[in-house]
């Protein structure tokens, strides 16, 4: 019985990248982030898949794996050689990765592999959140079409707002996808004396979805915004590629430099700006009544520390010690707020000796003790905890920790805003 398919493939050969000539007809492009993926699985398992090629008067040209070839020239690489003519390649180039994409999901099956496998890189748990969000549809269940578009109707002769983001006030599997302000974001750096097998090898960083759902739900044109103990400065870039402007503040080296770097890097390829400034979040370098909005997203009490600052707020030993300064925090970011701002923190509870402390509580009841008034309140999910830690829970017999709490506080006064409906009134017909 006769093939009922050629085989193309003439011979796996292996050749040093810089002997390869991209194809004229790429039309692949590969962002930081994809790089810094293929990097980190090619340092951990090394080449398992073949570059696609075809001999032509120049030498040969690459059909598929422009990426691999890109990396490194002097590396050897291995390259399967196609009997194709031009216009098969361009067939081939053109349909080998949306075939590819095309593939639907035993989500069982993947649940399993990402219960197994740990990465310590974090562009590849980065990239593996984004498989397992597609997986899912999450993008398509919140309605979510990566970008803010208000519709109104007045049909009824009063303000309805559709929005296209997801408003409710739980945000599930929280993440880095298909985001407006991840392809701008600056690889972290790696933790100084943390074991390449240890489980946060680089710092840790606020998810971009997170921050695109805040600047979108809360922030509105024309506001100026603060970022206290900014860190990685993850929300003034996201505020910033969104048209906002403000500023950004740390007391870390580490996370200045780094804010530095990163603002060198999106200069003049973001539509807002901001700048990156050194200050206590106890003592704020800003007048009173500055700021439109601020935000905080701390050092959550016993997870990370960052520097041996005696001003560091990671670096308190209790968590009553860690609630008096954050409560000092809360009130330099009133006064530096104006009248009706909105003031977005992020919180977390902990465990004290296996026993869970639902510290978000007392987080709440801090501000309210420094004269701010609670406006609103998000539980979210965050996906990268729940990739890493689900065989752990299981045996502690418990389930995942992987919630956080968006607390929104408010300084007294008026809220800026166009319209305010009450909760009560939106019901009415």
């Amino acid at each position: 019985m006769a093939e009922l398919f050629r085989d193309r493939i003439k011979e796996l050969r292996r050749v040093k990248a810089s002997e390869l000539t991209p194809s004229p007809n790429n039309w692949r492009q590969h962002p930081q982030y994809q790089q810094d993926a293929l990097k980190a699985i090619l340092s951990d398992v090394g080449y398992a898949d073949a570059v696609l090629a075809r001999e032509t008067d120049n030498g040969l040209e690459i059909i598929d794996g422009h990426l691999r070839t890109s990396l490194d020239g002097d590396q050897t690489i291995p390259v399967l050689i196609l009997d194709v003519d031009e216009q098969e390649a361009k067939k081939i180039l053109l349909t080998l990765d949306p075939l590819a994409a095309m593939a639907e999901t035993d989500k069982d099956m993947l649940a399993s592999l990402l219960a197994d496998v740990t990465f310590t890189d974090e562009s590849l748990t980065t990239m593996l959140d984004n498989v397992q969000i597609t997986a899912n549809s999450i993008l398509d269940e919140l309605g979510h079409g990566g970008g803010w578009a208000p519709e109104v109707d007045t049909t009824e002769g009063k303000l309805h707002d559709t929005v296209g983001y997801d408003l409710l006030s739980v945000w599930p599997k929280v993440g880095d996808e298909d985001t407006k302000a991840y392809p701008y974001f600056t690889k972290l750096p790696k933790q100084p004396n943390r074991s390449q097998d240890g489980f946060l090898s680089n710092y840790s960083r606020s998810p971009a979805l997170e921050m695109e759902r805040i600047v979108l739900t809360y922030m509105r044109p024309g506001d100026t915004f603060l970022e206290v103990c900014a860190g990685w400065f993850t929300f003034s870039l996201t505020a910033a590629v969104w048209g906002y402007k403000g500023e950004g503040t740390d007391i870390w080296d580490v996370s200045l430099d780094f804010g530095k770097r990163q603002l060198n890097r999106v200069k003049n390829k973001i539509e807002g700006e901001y700048t990156v400034k050194r200050g206590d979040a106890m003592a704020l370098p800003y007048p009173d009544n500055s700021f439109d909005f601020v935000y905080c997203n701390p050092p959550f009490f016993q997870l990370e520390k960052y520097s041996n600052s005696p001003s560091d707020l990671a670096s308190r030993q209790t968590v009553d010690s860690w609630l008096h300064d954050c409560g000092l925090m809360m009130e330099e970011m009133k006064r530096v707020a104006k009248e009706g701002s909105l003031i977005v923190t992020v919180m977390a509870d902990y465990r004290e000796k296996g026993v869970l402390v639902p510290l978000h509580s007392s987080w709440i009841d801090e501000g309210l003790r420094h004269g701010l008034e609670l406006h609103d309140l998000v539980v979210q999910t965050m996906r990268a905890q729940q990739v890493r830690l689900w065989r752990s829970y299981h045996k502690a017999k418990r389930t995942v920790k992987a919630h956080e709490y968006v607390v929104v506080f408010r300084k007294p006064g008026m809220l800026k805003t166009t319209e305010l409906i009450d909760d009560d009134e939106s019901e009415k017909d």
